[in-house]
Order: C-alpha cells, then sequence, then structure tokens
C-alpha cells in the first residue's frame, strides 16, 4: 500500500500524518492577508509614481494649437464604405470664423468662396491648411509656357455603354454569394 506523500502545501498549511489541520492555519491566514494589504498599498504609490511620469512625458510632447479668425483649415474626410486610399482630408478650404469654446476646442467655420453654410466643428476635425491660396491672375506672363510642337490634348475614348459613370456597388463593400 505505501504512504500518503507529503506535498509542500501540506508543510505550508501543516498538516499533520493523520490528515488533521493545526491551529496554524490561521495564524497563516492573517498573515497572508497582511502581505497582501502591504503588496496592494506598494502596488498603488507605484502606479500613482508612473502615472505622474507619463503625464510629465505627455505634456512635454503635447502643445496647445488654437486657431485664430481668419485661419484657413481643411476638414477631415469622412467617407462612407471602404476607403483605403482616399483622402484622409476633404480639398475644399474653409475659413475659421470664431472660436466657440475654446476649452473644448470647437470653432465655427465657414467655406472660403462662401459657397455654403456655416458649421461647427472639433479641433480634431481640422488641418491647418498648409498650402497657399489660389489668386485668379489674369496676366498671360503668368501662364505656362506651350512646348514647341506640342499639338495639345488626344482626345479621349469615350465609352458607349449606357450605365457609364454608374456602379452597381458604390461603395465597394462586400457582398455576400449565398
Amino acid at each position: 500500500m505505501g504512504r500518503q506523500p507529503r506535498l509542500p502545501v501540506d508543510s505550508l498549511f501543516d498538516f499533520e500524518e493523520d490528515g488533521n489541520i493545526s491551529d496554524n492555519r490561521h495564524q497563516y491566514v492573517s498573515e497572508h492577508l497582511n502581505k497582501m494589504k502591504i503588496a496592494y498599498k506598494k502596488a498603488g504609490e507605484h502606479l500613482r509614481k508612473e502615472a505622474v511620469l507619463r503625464e510629465k512625458a505627455h505634456n512635454t510632447k503635447a502643445s496647445e494649437h488654437k486657431l485664430g479668425v481668419g485661419t484657413r483649415v481643411l476638414i477631415r474626410n469622412r467617407v462612407q464604405g471602404r476607403n483605403k486610399i482616399q483622402d484622409k482630408w476633404n480639398s475644399l478650404q474653409f475659413q475659421v470664423i470664431k472660436c466657440l469654446d475654446s476649452d473644448r476646442h470647437v470653432y465655427l467655420i465657414e467655406p472660403i468662396d462662401k459657397s455654403g453654410q456655416p458649421r461647427i466643428e472639433n479641433r480634431t476635425n481640422l488641418q491647418v491648411c498648409k498650402f497657399k491660396p489660389q489668386t485668379d491672375s489674369d496676366s498671360s506672363s503668368d501662364e505656362d509656357p506651350i512646348a514647341v510642337g506640342y499639338n495639345g490634348y488626344r482626345q479621349r475614348r469615350r465609352s458607349n455603354r449606357s450605365n457609364f459613370g454608374e456602379h452597381s456597388n458604390v461603395y465597394n463593400e462586400p457582398r455576400s454569394t449565398v
């Protein structure tokens, strides 16, 4: 038959040979509870210290980008459906009319050419327009010279299909095969 094996947990809980548990079990539980409280306290202190360091590192990298009145901006292009290669920013330029809430970075903007209604946008949806505005000039000296021997554009071949320019799956979304 052999004898019962003595496991490490038996010495931890002071199991006796006959299977009874000694009174040290309650002492072990209270010591374990005290150790867990100390570990919890130290972990909390460590988390608070690391949070201060993370906040300090984040604040050194962050800078406040407020937009002034009259600043030209682009709006984030929120396209429907799949958008792997679409532009991230819309090509229509807008102008900041006023800042509605500086704490939340909310701005009232309108198109530069005044073609649309003013709209309210958050700063996260706006990007400062970095290229210069296009100016309409009537002088012919500003135009690019045409190269010698250039016969102009070739006429493009047009489709004779009745559904030309109309796609059956506009946003190229996956279709069920069932």
